[in-house]
């Protein structure tokens, strides 16, 4: 016996979605207008320039004092080289001139070089 006419048949499940099926370079040929994407900056960004703005803060010890110490330090073991070079140590006010005269032409090697460097590149 016939429980149902074939038109009183259920209709077969429609199918499930599968999400964007279409690329965008086909979007794109087809005339069809992207979303447009929000405007301003990124966060990311925006976190990482605080963060480089809290270093580049002007530091005293880092501006200064550490140079400072590392200059003296240099000008020590500048004067105890002239002093110890030969086998008898010499004395301070004979190592002075010669100290002194190291420091100069290091100094004008050092912006000759800047110079030389900002004339060729």
């Amino acid at each position: 016996m016939i429980t149902s006419w074939p038109w009183e048949a259920p209709a077969p499940p429609k199918p499930k979605p599968r999400g964007n099926s279409v690329s965008e370079a086909v979007k794109t040929r087809m005339g069809v207008v992207p979303v447009a994407k929000p405007m301003g900056p990124d966060p990311e960004a925006v976190k990482s320039a605080r963060k480089l703005e809290k270093l580049l803060a002007p530091s005293p010890m880092r501006d200064w004092v550490i140079p400072a110490i590392l200059l003296v330090i240099g000008l020590l073991l500048c004067t105890y080289d002239v002093m110890h070079a030969d086998r008898a140590p010499a004395t301070l006010a004979k190592a002075i001139p010669f100290v002194l005269l190291r420091v100069i032409l290091s100094m004008g090697l050092v912006v000759g070089a800047i110079f030389h460097g900002d004339g060729v590149f």
